[in-house]
């Protein structure tokens, strides 16, 4: 009996399209293959494009114009038809883009972030297949000298993407009042008693600490909670986040 070789894996396969940013307003789509959103379509991104966020369409932003402090979702963009070759996009929208004449499939397959100077944050993608690890070259501050004593919400808006039960990497820097004093990180809108607690050792001497915490959405916005003890002082510093496209 001859052996046949499958070519085409459905299931929302995804190998390579890995998303890398090139300058303060462009980004690298890396070449690879997957299934479209719908998972009906095939799409073969054969060779790296540029995606240009100063310009409107194929290669480019959607629609609008490239906006500060935004989250960006990346897509590769296909023709059904195959008259059109496979391309890059990106959009506010990470379910519906606007996609440009021609073309009627994409898949997300990634996301990019713009600073208040309309910047894209410089960040490092690991991953080739659905599970990707994004770490900021720089941690990104998302609670400064935060002192609640009961637990309170910090939106990550704009700072990790909005999709729920995102699993966030975060730097603590805590400084208790004295030794022994404590700081709690738990979901956004958990019941939790505690959550993820980290320790002060000596009165009014910062200490650190990394922690996996988990951002939920509440009101639409990715979400975690903390409180201190004893008007400690906490300050959170988004390191990087997982994705699964």
């Amino acid at each position: 009996m001859s052996k046949q070789q499958i070519v085409n894996a459905p299931f929302l396969y995804v190998n390579s399209l890995g998303v890398s940013v090139a300058s303060n307003t462009t980004l690298t789509l890396a070449a690879g293959i997957c299934r479209d959103s719908t998972n009906t379509f095939d799409i073969s991104l054969a060779s790296a494009v540029t995606i240009d966020a100063a310009v409107n369409g194929v290669n480019g932003l959607d629609t609008g114009s490239f906006a500060a402090s935004k989250c960006y979702a990346v897509f590769v963009i296909a023709d059904s038809s195959k008259f059109n070759a496979e391309r890059g996009l990106i959009s506010l929208s990470s379910t519906a883009p606007v996609l440009p004449s021609g073309y009627d499939i994409f898949r997300r397959v990634g996301w990019a972030f713009s600073d208040g100077s309309t910047y894209f944050i410089a960040m490092n993608v690991s991953g080739n297949g659905s599970e990707r690890k994004y770490v900021y070259d720089e941690p990104v501050s998302a609670l400064a000298a935060g002192t609640s004593a009961t637990f309170a919400a910090v939106a990550l808006t704009e700072k990790v993407p909005a999709v729920e039960n995102l699993q966030v990497s975060l730097q603590l820097d805590f400084t208790p009042n004295a030794a022994d004093d404590a700081a709690y990180v738990r979901a956004g809108g958990s019941s939790a008693t505690n959550g993820v607690v980290v320790y002060g050792s000596v009165a009014t001497k910062k200490s650190s600490d990394q922690i996996e915490a988990l951002a939920k959405l509440v009101t639409a916005a990715p979400t975690i909670e903390y409180k201190v003890t004893a008007s400690g002082s906490l300050n959170a510093l988004i390191v990087g986040f997982v994705d699964h496209i």
